[in-house]
């Protein structure tokens, strides 16, 4: 979210869209925290996968993080990210 709109809740409803489009379908969503938005991410019950760095070009504080996904049904991809 852009810096200007942050503040408003539009980042906790884009997740919650993304979370129940891809719940059903895939194990977890991954992605990599940046800019000191790791606390965001843990609050949105994301963590850190422990072992995996993300590419120094992401920053010094970057966090490779996933977030478990309730209710996959079997037959739909295998993800990690």
């Amino acid at each position: 979210i852009a810096e200007d709109l942050r503040g408003r809740g539009l980042g906790s409803r884009l997740l919650r869209r993304l979370t129940a489009a891809a719940s059903g379908t895939y194990d977890r969503i991954s992605l990599i925290s940046v800019g000191g938005t790791q606390g965001f991410w843990s609050n949105h019950g994301f963590r850190p996968e422990p072992g995996v760095a993300p590419p120094t070009g992401y920053g010094e504080n970057a966090a490779y993080m996933y977030c478990p996904l309730p209710g996959r049904t079997s037959g739909g991809p295998a993800a990690r990210d």
